[in-house]
């Protein structure tokens, strides 16, 4: 299987290996195999790509491992790895999966259809909507880098950290790619709208809010404060400072 989304391409179907191509009406005649004719190519072979993956399911149930606090509640067909640790009053949805050594902090909440990969860690207060994947060694909820010079008045440390009593709240649909890091926020929280995608080692910091079907690419950094609106691209290695608000026209 393969696709045609793109026309300066239309030459080398002549000469493909595929058993069928999907592509637009258009370039159909020009293909010598068969077609699944779709008005977005690429998309259809998105959702089609699915059905070759193959990444084994995970096995529902709790690993003997896993450390869990007894008033923790977990909803239907969960599964949770090896070396987990979920602290207090963390509520689960149905159809979780926790992937081995991951940590889920007091007072989470992870909606239903949620994916955490390996050594994801959410913090304290994080609240996570449903159809989520975060991917292996992310964190959600850390302290950001709030700190006020206190050398000049006599104190015994050059920098006097800022309690960070916000949280992280992400909504519906997102993905979060690996190593990348969301602060919590210093008073208000830190937000993630729907349908947001985020690549590996971005950084998000404190107080950050995005708006749905933003996507931000790997290796940018977001300041403090800043707001990006809806339907945003940050594209690889931007990086934005802070108190911007950045809109899409």
């Amino acid at each position: 299987m393969s696709f045609l989304a793109n026309a300066k391409y239309r030459s080398e179907l002549s000469s493909t290996r595929a058993a069928a191509v999907i592509l637009s009406a258009e370039d159909a005649e020009y293909s010598p195999v068969a077609c699944l004719i779709h008005e977005e190519p690429y998309l259809a072979y998105a959702k089609l790509s699915h059905y070759f993956n193959p990444r084994p399911k995970p096995a529902l149930g709790i690993h003997p491992s896993a450390v869990i606090a007894s008033n923790v509640k977990i909803g239907d067909n969960v599964s949770i790895g090896p070396g987990v640790v979920i602290l207090d009053h963390v509520v689960i949805g149905n159809n979780v999966v926790i992937s081995s050594n991951s940590v889920i902090e007091n007072g989470v909440t992870i909606g239903d259809n949620v994916t955490l990969m390996a050594n994801v860690i959410l913090n304290f207060g994080v609240k996570v909507g449903s159809r989520v994947v975060i991917q292996s060694g992310t964190v959600i909820g850390s302290d950001g880098f709030g700190y006020a010079p206190s050398a000049l008045l006599g104190e015994p440390t050059a920098w006097q950290k800022i309690a960070h009593c916000g949280s992280v709240m992400i909504g519906d649909r997102v993905e979060i790619g690996a190593n990348t890091t969301i602060d919590r926020g210093v008073l208000d929280d830190t937000l993630i709208a729907d349908d947001v995608i985020i690549d590996n080692h971005v950084h998000i910091a404190h107080n950050v809010s995005i708006g749905s079907g933003t996507a931000i690419a790997g290796n940018s950094a977001v300041a403090g404060s800043t707001v990006i609106g809806k339907n945003c691209t940050l594209a690889g290695c931007t990086a934005v400072v802070d108190n911007l608000s950045l809109i899409h026209i």
